[in-house]
């Protein structure tokens, strides 16, 4: 496994877009190819390749990590779209038993499960039972959500917490601190 940086950004300089850009990744499985997307000036991301979650295998994704947590067996992912590149993901068909989402769509194509997910995304959550029958949470956020959350342990569990202002635990308290002039 392993992952795709995209840099379409310079400081203090405009870039052009690039568009029918084509992504592929040779890899000891074979070759990994992204879907034909469009890359806007400024754009920026990290994107997995080959990521493990339990035993499905997400093969790539045009959403990039934020954080992940194991708790009880389950594993919680957390990702977050390009505001101007689609989100997408696709797990290997053989890692996966099942998948449903919140919001977008899912298709089987060849030997791949995508999930495509709508433009005006928020957030949304996706499960996956993988092969070896464990269900698994993928929580995608629009990057100005991701842009406000904090994983926390809080009440004896890791927690997604979203909130503009900065967050932590204190003993049995999540605490928020915001500007006295703000709610």
């Amino acid at each position: 496994s392993g992952f795709v940086f995209l840099n379409n950004h310079v400081r203090h300089y405009p870039m052009p877009n690039f568009n029918g850009v084509r992504i592929t990744v040779a890899t000891s499985a074979g070759i990994v190819a992204f879907p034909e997307l469009d890359v806007p000036s400024g754009a920026y991301a990290i994107w997995p390749v080959g990521a493990a979650i339990g035993s499905a295998r997400l093969a790539w994704a045009t959403v990039q990590p934020l954080s992940r947590w194991t708790e009880g067996g389950a594993t919680t992912w957390v990702g977050f779209t390009h505001p101007a590149i689609a989100g997408k993901l696709a797990f290997r068909a053989d890692s996966v038993s099942k998948l449903s989402c919140d919001c977008g769509t899912s298709r089987l194509e060849g030997d791949l499960w995508q999930v495509e997910l709508p433009a005006d995304l928020v957030r949304t959550r996706i499960l996956v039972t993988d092969s070896d029958g464990v269900e698994r949470s993928l929580t995608v956020l629009a990057r100005e959500e991701a842009d406000r959350a904090s994983r926390v342990s809080f009440g004896g569990r890791e927690r997604l917490a979203i909130c503009k202002h900065a967050l932590y635990a204190d003993g049995e308290a999540l605490v928020g601190e915001a500007p006295a002039d703000e709610d």
